[in-house]
């Protein structure tokens, strides 16, 4: 790979009248041997461990856990990785006498009382530095990675003790990354947040029986996914008699030729199995029957999974797992579900790569992992044109205006929306596997084709996807509404969008479609790209200003919005956007006032957000339904101008008394595609 060769890195000019070289400096904190961490008199003599949360337990299928195995050679690579990239150092940094203040090799321990004061010593002492040296090696000449902890925990939703991601500032303002590498980096800042995920455990758990414990889990191969008990979750976890599925956005996996060669997968001998293994579930709320576990390995089967929730819940690649002074590296590998463990890694020795070097190592594999990941996703996600069959892709010089697509996609009859199984790895590679030729007007037209690939989820019922239109594409946001009160308010929102159209910066619709089969109705509504939720603390004045303009204008126009939230407030870096008007109402001065009230004062910056997309690209909760029961091979087809907005509520209304008529005609057959026929609203 190009940019992991240290000989593509740029080459700088060294001043020579620093004092401390930069071949000195960097090396004396990739030499720095952490100090160990002991035990204050008011250490906690808790070992307990949350056991997994609910989100954790109806994990979908596709995303647990299923094998587990060692990755020895996984610290030697890390090792290797930064001497591969030291060869070419980058400029000095001023900012580096500071860190090596705070990395002096000293035998004196750091006291530490629980858990949380080693995140802390973590964040302080060893993330900046780390962080700074990394950035160096890449070509930057200030910290582009920032190390922040994670929030509080919960019952109901997987998270990490801390994460690495991205600084977007420093990678713009940067002047000695080259090209190449600042578009990577900033392509992996948007499409993935969160780049490395941390767990930390007291001194309570740096023990050789606990670490025994957590590497006999990858001498089994097999990993037992601990689930819901079915009795609880069949009586508080259903919604409409269907069990509920977590699950989390996943992209494709780097290239087996990643940072370095990562482990291939094998498949477990079924005959030479460590312990015996039961059926896989069928529904994904019932508990497996699991044996009697030692207290050390229940509480190892804990920690494994809620790091590996945790990494779930992020798409990430790489996770640290470290109790006290001693910790785990796991690499994770999407298409096969396994969880890759390096040998045991001491923070305080006094032999071996330091534990400075193996983290910048790591930071390192993570960044590149992740470049390599976009990319790849990014292809995938790029539209083929098919010039072979496409009449208009061989006379077209340009891509047309996105007018012109507009203008099409409101006048197609038919359109195809691809739903794949959100919950694996996108199948990227091919992107022209979603190719469908679709009737127009009664006859077969290549002009008219629509698809919706690549769908990743953003929420319960939105998704961005891309669409293309006679052989151009634009990304839009598609709305699912399934519940009757769900699709009631769906209906009234594409009402209120059309109502405020050109009254202020309202999302551009292309279409409400719904959507029949026996039993189950749904309602789809499609709007252009409406960005994503603005971040106070980044966005600054201007956007106060924009967003209580478009606000004046809907309160001008004779409306309150109804529902001020700021994950309802949008930007795509060019202008923002207010979207969520299911209920828009007739306007009352004092609802407006307290509307505008309450939007200046979210907009005003309390607290720093953790990552740029941690609203909208979080995993959620799903209802279990017959869409996702066709998985990937499920298409949909959007058919044209069906009964009027008044009369389809009318309808949704009637749902209540059992008299429901959504859809009129018969659902169409795609060769052995399962097919529907959905009408526009």
């Amino acid at each position: 790979m190009a940019f992991r060769n240290p000989r593509s890195l740029p080459t700088y000019t060294i001043d020579t009248k620093d004092e401390v070289s930069p071949q000195s400096s960097i090396n004396d904190i990739l030499n720095h041997r952490a100090q160990p961490l002991g035990k204050a008199r008011n250490h906690t003599t808790s070992t307990g461990t949350r056991a997994p949360a609910l989100w954790d337990q109806h994990l979908d299928q596709a995303q647990i856990l299923k094998h587990v195995g060692d990755y020895d050679d996984l610290v030697q690579h890390l090792d290797g990785l930064v001497e591969e990239y030291a060869q070419k150092l980058g400029l000095f940094l001023s900012a580096l006498e500071a860190e090596l203040e705070t990395c002096r090799n000293t035998d004196d321990p750091v006291m530490v009382k629980d858990e949380a004061e080693i995140v802390d010593y973590y964040s302080k002492a060893v993330g900046p530095a780390c962080g700074i040296i990394t950035s160096n090696l890449l070509g930057a000449e200030s910290n582009i990675l920032s190390w922040t902890k994670g929030t509080a925990v919960t019952q109901s939703k997987a998270m990490g003790d801390g994460y690495l991601h991205l600084d977007i500032k420093p990678i713009c303002s940067s002047t000695s990354l080259g090209t190449d590498m600042k578009n990577n980096l900033l392509l992996v800042a948007a499409k993935f947040p969160d780049l490395l995920v941390f767990e930390f455990k007291s001194l309570m758990f740096d023990t050789d029986a606990k670490f025994e414990s957590l590497r006999a889990i990858a001498a089994e191969e097999d990993y037992c996914w601990i689930r819901c008990l079915s009795g609880e979750c069949t009586r508080t976890h259903y919604r409409q008699g269907q069990p509920q599925i977590t699950c989390a956005r996943m992209g494709p996996d780097c290239d087996a030729d990643g940072p370095f060669p990562y482990p291939k997968y094998q498949q477990p001998d079924i005959n030479n199995r460590k312990r015996p293994r039961g059926e896989e579930p069928n529904e994904p709320c019932q508990s497996g029957r699991l044996r009697a576990y030692s207290s050390d390995e229940l509480k190892a089967r804990h920690i494994i999974q809620q790091v590996y929730a945790a990494a779930v819940a992020r798409d990430a690649t790489f996770l640290v797992l470290r109790c006290g002074n001693r910790e785990l590296i796991g690499l994770r590998n999407r298409e096969h579900q396994t969880l890759h463990l390096s040998g045991i890694v001491d923070s305080a020795a006094t032999t071996g790569p330091t534990y400075m070097r193996l983290h910048v190592g790591l930071y390192l594999a993570t960044i590149l992992d992740a470049i390599q990941r976009a990319l790849r996703l990014e292809q995938g996600m790029g539209l083929s044109t098919w010039r072979d069959n496409w009449a208009q892709s061989r006379v077209r010089q340009g891509p047309p205006s996105l007018e012109k697509l507009l203008a099409s996609a409101r006048q197609m009859p038919k359109v195809v929306l691809h739903e794949p199984h959100l919950h694996s790895p996108m199948k990227v590679a091919n992107p022209s596997f979603l190719r469908m030729e679709i009737d127009h007007n009664g006859e077969t037209s290549s002009d008219h084709v629509m698809q919706i690939k690549n769908a990743i989820m953003v929420t319960e019922r939105t998704y961005r996807a891309t669409l293309q239109v006679m052989g151009g594409a634009m990304v839009v946001f598609l709305k699912l509404a399934i519940s009757p009160t769900c699709r009631s308010n769906l209906v009234k929102e594409h009402t209120a969008y059309q109502t405020l159209a050109g009254k202020g910066n309202i999302p551009v619709v292309i279409g409400c479609f719904e959507y029949s089969e026996p039993n189950f109705h749904a309602l789809a509504l499609i709007t252009l790209d409406a960005g994503m939720p603005i971040i106070p603390e980044d966005s600054g004045p201007s956007a106060t200003v924009s967003f209580t303009t478009t606000l004046a204008a809907i309160h001008a126009a004779g409306y309150t919005h109804g529902s001020i939230d700021i994950d309802h407030f949008l930007s795509d870096g060019h202008k923002t956007t207010v979207v969520s008007l299911a209920k828009l109402d007739r306007y009352s001065a004092s609802v407006a006032g307290a509307e505008m009230e309450s939007l200046r004062s979210m907009l005003i910056p309390k607290r720093r957000r953790l990552q740029t997309l941690d609203n909208t690209e979080q995993t959620v909760v799903v209802q279990c339904s017959p869409i996702r029961d066709k998985h990937i091979d499920f298409l949909i087809l959007l058919a044209s101008h069906a009964p009027s907005i008044s009369s389809t509520e009318a309808v949704l209304n009637d749902e209540h008394h059992d008299e429901s008529h959504l859809i009129s005609g018969e659902a169409d057959t795609c060769d052995q595609d399962q097919g529907v026929s959905l009408e526009r609203l």
